[in-house]
């Protein structure tokens, strides 16, 4: 074998071993780095999570005020129902008390004085006529406070059912706020959803690229030490053929 065979095949294990070197980088840097493009992708798609993360512990605590406030505004309704069916009791009884003073009034009028002079006349002793005098006195006055009782409870009643009444305009108000507030940040958080998505599915497609591009180097590598083989054995098969090869002294011999 002449010192001129020996060169090429030196060459050629040399370019087999960057062949074979290319192919170790190839997957080497498919398996430690990834494309610019892939990881800013990867940081993008964090915030967003970290974002949707934030909405979501927002919106479980606005779900939590609103449904505070519909269970407030409720028991305010329940409240008022309740107050105005004793305000309406508190108005049937004053209008009933009144009407008995008024119907007693009436009665003294239509009946004229002589019936009261009739039951002083009929006395049968000073301590008889001031007890009858005392008895119509005290008739009166029952009615007078009966009216006084039942009016002051109907101011009362009608106190604290305006005071329900403007605690329920407040709490109408809250609660709609609160549904709006609710309403906000799942429109928000539905958003994110969607772009989180579309983040995925983005780097789903750089990653499909990417493993492709990486395919085809190795593929490429792999053709290329193919080729080189098959060099390497039709030259060796050549050389076959050729004189026996000497070596004598510094001469070459063949």
């Amino acid at each position: 074998m002449s010192i001129r065979k020996s060169s090429g095949i030196g060459r050629r294990v040399i370019l087999a071993l960057l062949i074979v070197g290319v192919c170790v980088l190839v997957g080497g840097n498919a398996a430690s780095a990834e494309p610019a493009a892939i990881t800013q992708a990867k940081s993008e798609l964090q915030a967003l999570q970290d974002r949707m993360d934030v909405l979501s512990n927002d919106l479980d605590k606005k779900s939590e005020e609103y449904d505070f406030a519909k269970a407030q505004l409720s028991d305010t309704n329940k409240a008022v129902k309740k107050s105005e069916n004793e305000l309406k009791t508190a108005r049937k009884d004053l209008a009933a008390a009144q009407a008995t003073l008024s119907n007693r009034v009436v009665e003294i009028y239509e009946s004229g004085n002589s019936t009261y002079l009739d039951l002083i006349a009929s006395a049968q002793s000073v301590s008889d006529l001031v007890e009858r005098v005392s008895v119509l006195q005290q008739i009166s006055k029952q009615d007078a406070d009966l009216v006084a009782q039942v009016t002051s409870r109907r101011n009362k009643v009608t106190q604290r059912n305006n005071e329900l009444l403007a605690q329920q305009t407040r709490q109408k108000q809250l609660t709609q706020d609160a549904k709006v507030a609710e309403e906000s940040v799942k429109a928000e958080a539905a958003a994110q959803a969607v772009e989180l998505a579309g983040k995925k599915t983005q780097i789903a497609a750089l990653q499909a690229q990417e493993n492709a591009r990486q395919a085809q180097l190795a593929a490429a590598a792999r053709a290329a030490l193919a080729r080189n083989n098959a060099g390497g054995a039709g030259t060796g098969a050549g050389g076959g053929t050729g004189g026996t090869a000497t070596v004598s002294g510094n001469k070459v011999v063949n």
